[in-house]
C-alpha cells in the first residue's frame, strides 16, 4: 500500500506540469492573438449607396444613378475642379465651312474648330488635370458635375420621344424651359446669398455656366421656345418685381454685370453680350 501511495504522490507533480503547459499554451495563445489584433486590418471597402426607391427592380436609370452615386461618395475628391480638353457636347462648327459666316468671331470659331487637337481621354489632352494647375483654361467643371452631365445625357437618350413613337407638345416644352430658367435663377440667388457669386469666388466655373445658359436662351428661339411669355413675379411678391421668363439671357447677363461675372466662351460671347444687351433695351427691363 505504501508504494501506491508514493505513486499517488509522484502523480500530484505530474498534474502541476500538465497545467503549467496548459497555462504555457494559453499564455502563448493569449499572446498570438494580441499580436493579432495589433496588426493593421485591410481597409473595408465602402458599402454601396442605398438605391433609390424611385426606381423599378430592373431599370437602367437606376444603373447609372447608382454608378454616379458610387463615384461621389468621397465629397473632397468629388467636387474638385477638373479640365475638359473641349466641350463635351457638339456645337455645330463642324458645319461652319459650308455655311456664309458673316461675324468676324464666327471665323474665328471656325479656325479654331479645325485646329483642335483630338481628345484623348486625358493622355496628353488636358481631360481630368486638375484645373487649379490651368486657371486660364476656360472649360472646366467638379469630378461631380462632369459624371453627373454624362449620367443626364444617357438619362435622355433612353426616354428619347423619338423612341416611343411620341409626338412633342410644344407648350409643355416651353413651360420645361421656363421652369428650367427659373431654376436657375434661384440657383444664382443662392449663390449671391452665401457670398459665392464673384470673381474670386470658389465656385470657379460661373462665367462659363452663365455663358452657355445665355447660348441656350438664344439657340432655343430658333425652334419658337422661349418666344414670348407673360410678365409674372419676380422672387416675393412684396419685392414688386416681375419679368418674362422667356428674357431669361437678359436676366443672366444682368446678374453677371452686377457681380462682374466675366462671360466665358463660347467664343462669339462679345456678339452674344451685345445682341443680348440689345434685346433688353425695351420696357422689358423693368422687372430687374
Amino acid at each position: 500500500m505504501p508504494p501506491k501511495r508514493a505513486a499517488a504522490a509522484k502523480a500530484g507533480p505530474a498534474k502541476k506540469a500538465k497545467s503549467s503547459e496548459s497555462s504555457e499554451s494559453m499564455s502563448a495563445g493569449a499572446s498570438a492573438s494580441a499580436s493579432a489584433t495589433s496588426e493593421p486590418e485591410a481597409p473595408a471597402a465602402p458599402a454601396a449607396p442605398p438605391r433609390n426607391k424611385r426606381w423599378a427592380k430592373v431599370s437602367g436609370s437606376a444603373n447609372v444613378d447608382a454608378n454616379y452615386l458610387h463615384l461621389v461618395q468621397n465629397p473632397l475628391e468629388a467636387y474638385k475642379y477638373v479640365c475638359l480638353c473641349q466641350p463635351p457636347f457638339s456645337t455645330g462648327d463642324d458645319d461652319s465651312d459650308e455655311e456664309d459666316e458673316e461675324e468676324e468671331e464666327e471665323e474665328d470659331e471656325a479656325v479654331d474648330v479645325r485646329s483642335r487637337k483630338p481628345c484623348d481621354g486625358g493622355d496628353k489632352c488636358l481631360c481630368e488635370k486638375l484645373a487649379s494647375e490651368h486657371p486660364d483654361h476656360p472649360w472646366k467643371l467638379t469630378f461631380a458635375a462632369k459624371h453627373k452631365f454624362s449620367c443626364q445625357r444617357i438619362h435622355c437618350d433612353i426616354r428619347c420621344p423619338d423612341s416611343f413613337s411620341m409626338a412633342d407638345d410644344g407648350d409643355i416644352i416651353n413651360e420645361t424651359f421656363q421652369l428650367i430658367g427659373r431654376l436657375f435663377l434661384s440657383m444664382l440667388t443662392r449663390l449671391a446669398k452665401d457670398n459665392l457669386l464673384s470673381p474670386s469666388s470658389e465656385v470657379q466655373n460661373a462665367g462659363l455656366i452663365m455663358a452657355l445658359f445665355i447660348q441656350l436662351t438664344r439657340d432655343l428661339r430658333e425652334y419658337g421656345i422661349l418666344d414670348d411669355s407673360n410678365k409674372e413675379s419676380l422672387g416675393p411678391a412684396k419685392d414688386k418685381k416681375k419679368w418674362y421668363p422667356h428674357t431669361l439671357n437678359e436676366q443672366i447677363l444682368m446678374w453677371a454685370k452686377k457681380y462682374d461675372i466675366k462671360l466665358v466662351r463660347p467664343s462669339n460671347i462679345n456678339s452674344l453680350i451685345s445682341q443680348t444687351e440689345g434685346e433688353g433695351e425695351g420696357d422689358r427691363r423693368s422687372y430687374c
